[in-house]
């Protein structure tokens, strides 16, 4: 409305006629503006109607579970017919060859890639990238991409829509984007579209938060600007050392055989009287032989086969609550459904009953779904490993040496809060302190608390004495 306010005050200042031939308009007439103001008026009406339609249209979609626009990568869609086989919406579908690309991209995520990598691996590799195929196509993977489907919650079965409006800025012809209110966004369940299990998406989280922590920001929590996380190196314990005395990160200096660990605040600014330095290959020895040998006791495989038989429980109690829940939560939307046939079959065939009908028989289909999956993963056969199993899988960390990355990684998630802290000692040694989690033989990873008895591991430098 504004727009045409506008242009009709530039066309009457230089003196153009404006005609309208379906809205019989005429500038020069008695009432030519009168006429165009009311016109103007009702077309930006139709407009705000129109978006009024079209999204109540695509929130039926969502709750009949169609789909509501392109879906992302790793999906497909087909056209539902109705019986007089005219298309009513378009069913979304897993793509399997996407499907494992995106499998991939988390794998290689968490064994420690970084999101720029991952990115020119799928390049070397010629991985066709989203819109390949369309008049937006990109000519490969970058990192932002990958970012962005690290964070898509539509790869758990968790589908959201409203959740922002674009909204055009005055005077300018474009648009932004604007954030909903947190109530108007409606959220679906959709588990017959997970891609991503549960365990490996909160392990791309942890990951994915303890990077931008490390990676983003000061150690007073104050933003230090952008940087490449994730970064690719040969170094076992690279961001997992902390200094007791300041709380910087201790890093590595020199090269080759004589790479050294210590307190990046003293090398750096000098303002951390922490100088000393330990030898690499010493403190990664050091700290792995230590860290097996806590996993691989007798203590943490009885504490990791008694988490997990306390976790089994857990689980089957939830499962076999949320089975509940979700057929009583049927069952009223049967009964709900019964009682709008019923006013149909006695002749009420208003819209907001057809309408109500719709929505309900969608919400009934989803949670019959979600049924279907809780039975299927309740019947699954858990077993309870033996120490035999537990034992091999503490070994990984010796046969992991041969991949520091991936060796880094798993440091990253058996370590409680991800990394140890160095004390100095009075003999020139350093004191490493950090919590052991023997859970995570058996999951991705485990966020409870430090329990008594965690690790404390001594480093020397395996010399009579001096600067190590």
């Amino acid at each position: 409305m504004a727009d045409g306010a506008a242009l009709f005050k530039r066309l009457t200042f230089i003196g153009v006629q404006l005609l309208g031939v379906a809205d019989v308009i005429d500038t020069e007439a008695q009432h030519g503006k009168l006429n165009f103001t009311i016109k103007n008026l009702v077309s930006d009406l139709f407009l705000d109607d129109l978006r009024d339609k079209t999204i109540r249209g695509l929130e039926g979609r969502q709750l009949a579970g169609l789909s509501t626009g392109n879906p992302p990568f790793g999906y497909r869609t087909t056209a539902v017919l109705d019986a007089q086989g005219r298309e009513i919406g378009k069913s979304i579908q897993i793509d399997e060859d996407r499907a494992a690309i995106i499998r991939r991209i988390f794998d290689e995520y968490l064994a420690g890639m970084s999101l720029e990598a991952i990115a020119k691996q799928f390049c070397k590799e010629q991985i066709p990238p989203p819109r390949a195929n369309t008049r937006h196509r990109r000519k490969g993977w970058v990192h932002s991409t990958i970012r962005v489907m690290l964070h898509n919650e539509k790869y758990i079965g968790v589908w959201r829509f409203k959740e922002r409006e674009w909204v055009k800025v005055p005077g300018e012809n474009r648009r932004v984007p604007r954030a909903r209110d947190a109530q108007d966004v409606m959220v679906q369940e959709r588990p017959h579209l997970r891609i991503i299990d549960e365990a490996t998406w909160q392990a791309v989280r942890a990951r994915l938060k303890a990077v931008r922590a490390t990676y983003t920001r000061n150690a007073d929590g104050s933003p230090k600007g952008r940087s490449v996380p994730g970064r690719m190196n040969h170094h076992v314990l690279s961001g997992l050392l902390t200094c007791a005395v300041c709380g910087e990160p201790i890093t590595i200096t020199g090269g080759g055989s004589t790479s050294y660990f210590g307190c990046a605040d003293h090398r750096k600014r000098g303002t951390c009287r922490n100088d000393l330095f330990v030898k690499e290959s010493i403190a990664q020895q050091r700290i792995l032989e230590a860290v097996q040998a806590r996993l691989a006791s007798p203590e943490g495989l009885t504490r990791a086969r008694k988490r997990l038989a306390e976790k089994l429980g857990e689980l089957s109690r939830t499962r076999t609550a949320d089975l509940r829940e979700r057929r009583d939560r049927l069952a009223r939307t049967e009964a709900r459904i019964a009682g709008l046939v019923g006013f149909i079959a006695d002749g009420d065939r208003s819209e907001y009953v057809v309408s109500a009908l719709r929505d309900l028989e969608a919400q009934a289909r989803a949670e019959k779904a979600a049924i279907s999956d809780l039975q299927r993963r309740t019947e699954l056969p858990i077993r309870l490993p033996s120490p035999e199993e537990l034992q091999e899988r503490a070994n990984v960390l010796y046969r992991a040496q041969k991949d520091p990355v991936g060796c880094r990684e798993w440091l990253r998630r058996v370590l409680d809060g991800g990394g140890l802290t160095l004390e100095p000692q009075a003999d020139r040694v350093y004191l490493a302190r950090g919590g052991v989690l023997p859970f995570v033989l058996l999951a991705a990873t485990e966020k409870g608390k430090r329990q008594p008895g965690d690790s404390e591991l001594a480093l020397s430098s395996g010399s009579s004495g001096g600067r190590i």
